[in-house]
């Protein structure tokens, strides 16, 4: 009976391991390369935003976006942000996330199957924090 307990613990400690490891970790990109990716990215949304302000008119409200964990990122946004309504905000936010996504899932940060889950957002204005996504829901904000 001892036997079969202690496989029973291996194996589970097996697969705990391989959960939590991403099966891509050794392809993954630098944090710095990372943040360069989403630098670049939102200097081409900004670029596209007056010629298609519907998909890319967002890019006008956000000064940076920075990945500072696994699955979480820092917004940097402009004082006229602060103006727009909540679920303005809100969706600005959202295309924001679809961003961030994009360029976490080309670098073997998170996988696709689930990107969708949605990362952790912190909002700052001006050094101070205006917004952060709830815990529970990260395409929920407290403004």
């Amino acid at each position: 009976m001892r036997h079969w307990w202690a496989l029973l613990c291996l194996l589970a400690l097996v697969a705990n391991v391989a959960f939590l490891s991403p099966a891509h970790a050794e392809m993954r990109a630098s944090p710095s390369t990372v943040n360069q990716q989403l630098a670049q990215e939102l200097a081409d949304h900004r670029a596209y935003a007056d010629g298609d302000p519907g998909n890319y008119g967002y890019a006008k409200f956000i000064h940076q976006v920075r990945m500072t964990g696994h699955r979480r990122i820092m917004v940097r946004v402009s004082r006229r942000f602060c103006c727009l309504s909540a679920g303005d905000k809100t969706s600005v936010m959202n295309q924001v996330q679809a961003l961030a996504r994009m360029v976490l899932v080309n670098n073997h940060w998170i996988d696709k199957k689930n990107s969708a889950r949605g990362l952790t957002v912190t909002v700052r204005c001006r050094g101070q924090v205006v917004g952060y996504s709830r815990p529970h829901n990260s395409y929920c904000y407290k403004w």
